[in-house]
């Protein structure tokens, strides 16, 4: 059921394989993964199924075009394990508070797409974070 919800949102936005995407919460990945697919979706269209450039563009998707924050560890290594458990162990997801991350390391990866579900490891379901 939770990778509903991703796949229902990239249906109201377009996404294409040139994209540079961070999610800022990653939490378990679902929407990298979901993003990952839509991207590879667009690839296969743009260049072809296996064709050599499309299979540059699946590697670039996923060594180089997708971000995840985590702070959590156990989310941090749901999120690692779920992006293996889909074929891309190379997705960049990082342990740390996007709060305290240096600007340098978004101003970087360049994104053109920021997702952001908002954490629920707060208490009150998430009050805290939504009064924040």
């Amino acid at each position: 059921m939770e990778f509903v919800i991703p796949e229902i949102h990239w249906n109201l936005i377009i996404v294409t394989c040139c994209f540079m995407l961070m999610d800022i919460a990653t939490g378990s990945a679902a929407f990298l993964v979901a993003a990952m697919d839509q991207m590879i979706c667009d690839a296969n269209r743009t260049f072809g199924k296996n064709t050599k450039a499309v299979k540059d563009a699946i590697v670039s998707i996923k060594e180089e075009q997708l971000l995840g924050i985590e702070i959590d560890a156990k989310m941090y290594t749901l999120a690692a394990s779920n992006m293996i458990l889909r074929g891309d162990g190379s997705t960049q997801i990082k342990k740390t508070d996007t709060f305290t991350t240096p600007e340098w390391v978004f101003d970087d990866f360049g994104a053109d797409v920021l997702l952001l579900n908002p954490p629920f490891s707060y208490t009150l379901f998430n009050i805290l974070f939504l009064y924040s």
